[in-house]
């Protein structure tokens, strides 16, 4: 026994020892909560330090197999977990203590609650002779997350009166209800007594923990639960396939697919049909883009009149989550559409302008695949052929239209980034204007790198320790694009990427201010406009990568910006380059790239 009070036991099915420290029953617990934890597959732990939690913190330190992170900002620990979660699809764990330090995961348990990302959290308490009487650092937090958690349960004080499988099965369900889909976020609150630190009280134990031998000796959670297969039946494969059969004009739409056997199936019987595919830029089949039924630059054929009366679908079968374009949602609720097909794995609506006619929740590869089987093998239709022709013109306009300007403008960050990226890295993108230019302005012609965002409820907080969390999760360099009010939300963030072992490239651009007003009604509203919505700041950021012991530079010109993005990308360390852009020229080059492709449309 070490002087810490663990007991190092050999189970069968490990090569090294699992510490169950049995110092003190806290101690106990504390051990069996976190063995459970990584036998179910939850092994990384992002921990905020604090006194309540020690008993669960003492026990990730005394856990070999336990893969950690320490965080002193509650609010991005949380952030990192859930881009974690994003890039493994596994659930991550957050520890805190008690009072404030869990209030600040609700950001992003929101966001997890939206987009469907396993989270569970082990929230330090007082024991419920403290509640409810002044005591210090103590707030209701049972049920704090509310209805943003699939499942919230108040854990209560170690005690020899409870049998040690309850904290097990309890592991075990919360694993389970946070994976499960829809997947989510779990909320375990755990009140702990005195002594939190591993003091020994000289208790034995062994009698205690005589009833779980079984799971001492093995290396499997004590509870597994096995997951039902999701198929759709014949009629229904019926249905559809007459519904696209029968189709004149049809799109195929490609949501959000984090599996690359989704994405690959859903393209293969776009193919098949010969439908043109509008590929959203999180969707993995926008950047690099090799197949010629994507049709990239759909979003700004959109701008055109004259290509949203002509070029109307009949029917769209939409694969995947959400898409970022508002302009294709609002073509679509003003296309009198006779079908609307989505097919999602997950039973979550997904259906702001309610046109969704059919609505399929199974595997999408294999929902894909069959359906495939199903359907004959047709000719490019007209209607792809004009949809080819439309983006390849918008194509040739928004080449010579970037190559023309003389200002550093966003859309020439967003189609540099996307022809230069490292095919061994990911891109990150912060929500507001960075993933709508990325998903209008990149190119196809460059790498085709997996691609991820915070699109859950599309908040700019917490993107750097995201960022930075993805990072980890996918065992690659992340490249972030984000704007400046998104950096300055998340500045604490920063010092997650100083001596990180997974490089973050961060690349911001600084419009001083919030861009994306301009593009809004209420940006004609003169000074209120500028003091309440712009917000602008003054802020420039060298110093403060210097703080966080990151490298800088400022590129002022589209040459420059290649040239330091090529040399941050072969650096081993994370870097922070900074883009100034002039709002009123972007907001100019928009509306004459706009003017410019209409008129080449009309020809």
């Amino acid at each position: 026994m070490g002087r810490d009070g663990t007991k190092n036991s050999k189970h069968t099915g490990y090569n090294s020892a699992v510490s169950i420290s049995v110092a003190n029953i806290n101690s106990v617990w504390g051990s069996l909560l976190v063995e459970e934890l990584i036998r179910s597959g939850a092994d990384y732990f992002c921990i905020s330090p604090g006194s309540r939690s020690a008993p669960l913190a003492m026990a990730i330190a005394n856990n070999a197999r336990a893969n950690t992170f320490v965080h002193f900002d509650e609010r991005g620990a949380a952030y990192r977990a859930l881009g974690y979660a994003r890039a493994t699809g596994k659930s991550a764990v957050l520890i805190c203590t008690s009072g404030t330090a869990a209030a600040n995961y609700l950001p992003a348990v929101v966001e997890a609650s939206s987009d469907m990302l396993p989270l569970i959290l082990l929230t330090a308490d007082r024991p419920p002779e403290l509640l409810e009487t002044g005591a210090n650092q103590t707030t209701r937090q049972a049920c704090l997350f509310g209805e943003f958690v699939r499942w919230s349960f108040n854990l209560p004080c170690p005690d020899r009166a409870i049998p040690p499988e309850m904290p097990l099965t309890t592991i075990d369900y919360a694993v389970q209800q946070a994976t499960r889909v829809p997947a989510g976020p779990v909320h375990l609150n755990c009140m702990f007594r005195e002594p939190l630190a591993p003091v020994e009280t000289g208790e034995d134990f062994r009698s205690y923990l005589s009833s779980i031998t079984g799971w001492l000796d093995s290396s499997e959670p004590y509870t597994k639960y096995e997951q039902a297969e999701r198929v759709v039946d014949t009629p229904a494969l019926d249905r559809i396939s007459k519904i696209l059969d029968r189709a004149k004009a049809g799109i195929v739409i490609l949501g959000h697919l984090p599996r690359a056997s989704d994405r690959n199936a859903a393209l293969a019987l776009a193919e098949r049909m010969q439908w043109p595919v509008f590929a959203d830029i999180t969707s993995g089949a926008r950047l690099g883009a090799a197949r010629t039924e994507v049709i990239p630059f759909f979003n700004l054929a959109l701008t055109s009149d004259h290509v949203k009366q002509t070029l109307r679908p009949d029917t769209i079968l939409h694969v995947g989550g959400r898409v970022v374009s508002k302009r294709l949602m609002q073509w679509i609720e003003e296309s009198s559409l006779k079908s609307y097909i989505h097919v999602v794995d997950h039973p979550t609506r997904i259906d702001p302008i309610h046109c969704v006619t059919h609505r399929v929740e199974t595997d999408i590869e294999s929902f894909c695949r069959t359906l495939s089987g199903r359907i004959g093998e047709t000719a490019r239709s007209d209607y792809m052929s004009l949809w080819l022709r439309t983006s390849g013109v918008i194509d040739h306009v928004l080449q010579q239209f970037l190559a023309e300007t003389g200002e550093l403008v966003e859309a020439g960050v967003a189609r540099l980034l996307s022809t230069e990226i490292s095919p061994d890295t990911a891109l990150f993108l912060a929500s507001s204007m960075p993933i709508r230019d990325m998903d209008i302005f990149a190119a196809t012609g460059g790498a085709a790198v997996p691609v991820a965002a915070n699109r859950g409820v599309s908040g700019i907080d917490g993107t750097v320790a995201s960022a930075a969390g993805y990072a980890v999760g996918i065992g690659q360099p992340v490249t972030l694009l984000i704007g400046d009010l998104a950096l300055l939300h998340d500045l604490n963030s920063l010092a997650m990427l100083h001596n990180s072992e997974t490089r973050v490239i961060v690349v911001v651009i600084n419009n001083n201010g919030g861009g994306i007003f301009d593009h809004l009604p209420i940006s004609e509203f003169g000074e209120s406009y500028e003091k309440f919505f712009v917000n602008p700041h003054g802020f420039r950021f060298e110093f403060v990568a210097k703080q966080f012991g990151l490298d800088y530079t400022h590129a002022q010109t589209i040459a420059e910006l290649r040239s330091q993005y090529r040399q941050a990308i072969i650096q081993e360390r994370s870097a922070v380059i900074e883009v100034a852009v002039d709002r009123a020229e972007n907001m100019r080059f928009h509306k004459r790239l706009i003017h410019e492709i209409g008129s080449a449309l009309k020809l």
